[in-house]
């Protein structure tokens, strides 16, 4: 689905590639996330991309591709987990909370993780004893983990995607995207 609302743009898909639409203003980042209907368990599922880094692109700024976890959209809320794979820093894991640059920054254990092209990282999403496990591992190695037991946890939603890019000299969407994207129950 779409973002349902207009505090957030549209991702795009275009030549087997999915990707932002434009440049960011504020926090409105380019997400999509599978319906509810879509049959994956809202509280035990993953998220999985191929990463697309253009040889010799240089992001202008804050170029981030990300994979999506108990996610939630509709009019003007949009809440759950993100996994931004920042291009060529590393990856942070982001909760929303609802309204538009209502989120916060969550602090995960492990050795960390850049992406590269061709990488396929995989985000889990999972309930453990009423607290949401996300999971983000590459090539079958866990590289980081977050346990959220926090008032503001979202305990159920589904995968999706999103792109988040300042406007910047060189910009361009489709130099840092995804070819694939697939997503399944635990």
């Amino acid at each position: 689905g779409g973002t349902v609302g207009t505090s957030w743009q549209n991702v795009r898909t275009s030549n087997g590639f999915a990707y932002g639409t434009g440049p960011s203003s504020g926090y409105n980042a380019c997400i999509a996330c599978l319906k509810s209907s879509s049959g994956i368990n809202p509280a035990a599922h993953s998220a999985q991309g191929t990463i697309f880094k253009a040889a010799g692109y240089s992001a202008p700024s804050s170029h981030e591709v990300g994979l999506y976890v108990g996610r939630n959209i509709s009019a003007g809320v949009a809440t759950g987990y993100e996994i931004n794979l920042q291009f060529g820093t590393g990856a942070q894991f982001v909760r929303w909370n609802g309204a538009l640059g209502d989120f916060d920054v969550l602090s995960p254990t492990g050795p960390g993780y850049v992406a590269a092209n061709g990488d396929q990282p995989i985000v889990t999403f999972k309930i453990i004893n009423g607290n949401p496990v996300i999971t983000l591992s590459v090539g079958g190695i866990q590289r980081n983990t977050y346990t959220d037991s926090s008032a503001k946890k979202v305990v159920s939603g589904q995968p999706g995607i999103g792109f988040f890019a300042r406007s910047g000299t060189g910009l361009d969407m489709t130099k840092y995207c995804l070819p694939s994207f697939s997503a399944a129950s635990l």
